[in-house]
């Protein structure tokens, strides 16, 4: 369909569909338009927007700013472009995905907003976070600081910055990705997480693990041992750590057949001691003197992994072969 035929289709349905049709510019805009995808083209500017529209699609283009914002705009979609600021938010923005651009502040985010997307660009600071907010994306930017977090906040995805700490975490919080930061410590974890990677900071400690966790990636730390794990876990990333003595003295001590009972299910490997068979990783976590290689790592991941094998057999070469 060409450009104009898609005008015609625009003034009867409202929305205008452009989308990945190498433009350099877009057609004038009617009045009544209440969607327009013109995403994924060679736009360096847009006209002015009607005030009708709902929603914007911009990604992907050469923008470098944007012309005014319609009142009652619901989702902005202007990432992969080259803007360096946004206009003022309307009051009824939901959604914004604003990132891999280059932008160095936020304007003030509306009470409306639900998911906000700004990683990827040259943010040292963010604004105040609504209330409303429920995802958080902002890794990738040159944040030190973090504000206080909206209480419904479900989804926080922060690392590759240079923080130092987080605020308290919200009750609702599932997901925490604040890896690849500087942070010394963590804040108490809510129970409704599930999801925590924490590698490569500076932690030295952990605080107390959730019981509904079920991946947990702390590797590349300053950790000596490890709060007790949850029965929900189903993968650790714990290497990297300069793991102290307990763990080979709990692996000598312990009978790691009898205390791990391990089956195979239609969703994988499951252990109904899964603290045991992780133990035998914990103890060879990345001292350095007593680095993991490939073929441990390699047994490793079968356990993790799921697949088939004599887990007798593994064990057997982990301890005999390791511990020394």
């Amino acid at each position: 369909m060409s450009v104009e035929e898609r005008i015609e289709v625009s003034l009867a349905t409202g929305m205008l569909l452009l989308s990945s049709m190498n433009l350099l510019s877009l057609p004038e805009l009617s009045s009544s338009l209440i969607r327009i995808e013109c995403d994924n083209n060679q736009l360096v500017s847009l006209p002015l927007l009607p005030v009708s529209l709902r929603v914007l699609w911009c990604y992907g283009n050469y923008l470098t700013e944007l012309p005014p914002l319609p009142p009652n705009l619901t989702i902005l979609w202007c990432n992969g472009n080259r803007l360096t600021e946004l206009p003022p938010l309307p009051s009824t923005l939901r959604t914004l995905w604003c990132n891999n651009n280059q932008l160095t502040v936020l304007p003030p985010l509306p009470h409306s907003l639900t998911m906000l997307r700004c990683e990827v660009n040259q943010l040292t600071t963010l604004t105040s976070l609504p209330h409303s907010l429920e995802k958080l994306e902002c890794f990738e930017n040159q944040l030190v600081t973090m504000p206080s977090l909206s209480i419904s906040l479900t989804e926080l995805l922060c690392y590759k910055n240079y923080l130092k700490q987080l605020p308290p975490l919200p009750p609702s919080l599932k997901v925490l990705w604040c890896n690849e930061n500087h942070l010394f410590a963590l804040p108490p974890l809510p129970d409704s997480l599930r999801m925590l990677l924490c590698d490569k900071n500076k932690l030295k400690q952990l605080p107390p693990i959730p019981p509904s966790l079920s991946v947990l990636w702390c590797d590349e730390n300053r950790l000596t041992v490890l709060p007790e794990l949850p029965t929900s876990m189903t993968m650790l990333m714990c290497d990297f750590n300069p793991w102290n003595k307990h763990f080979k003295k709990y692996i000598d001590s312990a009978d790691p057949i009898g205390g791990v009972q391990a089956y195979y299910t239609k969703q994988g490997l499951y252990r109904k001691h899964l603290r045991h068979v992780l133990a035998l990783q914990h103890t060879f976590g990345m001292d350095a003197t007593n680095p993991l290689n490939e073929d441990v790592l390699n047994i490793i991941g079968t356990f993790l992994s799921g697949k088939k094998g004599s887990l007798k057999q593994q064990i057997g070469i982990l301890k005999d072969g390791l511990i020394l």
